[in-house]
């Protein structure tokens, strides 16, 4: 009784977000924020209940997420934070553990079908999604997907995102850290052996220790060291 209470009391909370001014969710029922959205906006949907979330579609909860006005702005990483070192993947995973719809997607049997579905939708045009691409690779990469997923559809997932590689450096750049997530889940022992130790976090993901050419971000030769040993992976597990 109490939690339908608490329903109740939020919905004008609900109805505010969802006002006439926002695009229609392409699920049906996702929590799609106004376009002239405010801090406001943004409060009113975190104190919005586990409940909400377990009513949605999973693909509902995945559009809310890769709509969410936030997430669009800043990307996974903190892009406006003074200091660059931050350790974003550990940042990034923390606050994913607490984020209602996040959690609930992560429990849902089809999750995993419904995340290849919008990959698919986004790898026909990469660089029109924008910081939704960089925030759904990451949503991939996380440590509840990783928690989520079985070592079959790991390989899937790294398969498939070795077969897009054609679409370019900044689609591959948007993928590392699933690659990276991929390959230490499942302990992959070259890649261990090689790369882990010299893998860095900082406010945007990861950094590798390439030799003869320092720190570099997850491009160039870095991205050419990952995508070598998720090729060997998948190799290894045919």
């Amino acid at each position: 009784m109490k939690k339908l209470i608490y329903i109740i009391s939020i919905m004008p909370l609900i109805f505010t977000a969802c006002s006439k001014d926002s695009h229609k969710s392409v699920c049906g029922d996702a929590f799609i924020f106004p376009e002239k959205w405010t801090r406001e906006d943004l409060t009113n949907f975190d104190l919005l209940p586990a409940e909400f979330f377990q009513s949605m579609s999973t693909c509902g909860l995945l559009e809310t997420l890769l709509e969410n006005p936030e997430n669009r702005l800043m990307g996974p990483w903190c892009i406006y934070c003074n200091n660059s070192f931050q350790p974003g993947v550990t940042m990034f995973n923390a606050g994913l553990r607490e984020y209602k719809p996040a959690v609930e997607l992560f429990k849902r049997n089809d999750f995993f079908f419904v995340f290849v579905d919008r990959y698919r939708a986004y790898s026909r045009d990469s660089r029109k999604y924008g910081l939704n691409l960089a925030y759904f690779g990451m949503l991939l990469a996380s440590d509840l997907c990783m928690a989520a997923l079985n070592k079959k559809e790991k390989i899937t997932l790294m398969d498939i995102v070795l077969n897009d590689m054609v679409l370019g450096d900044i689609y591959l750049c948007h993928f590392a850290p699933l690659m990276i997530s991929i390959l230490k889940s499942c302990n992959y022992a070259p890649f261990v052996k090689d790369v882990v130790l010299r893998l860095r976090e900082w406010t945007y993901g990861y950094t590798v220790n390439v030799p003869d050419d320092g720190i570099l971000g997850l491009n160039s030769e870095a991205i050419k060291l990952i995508v070598k040993y998720a090729k060997r992976f998948i190799n290894d597990n045919k």
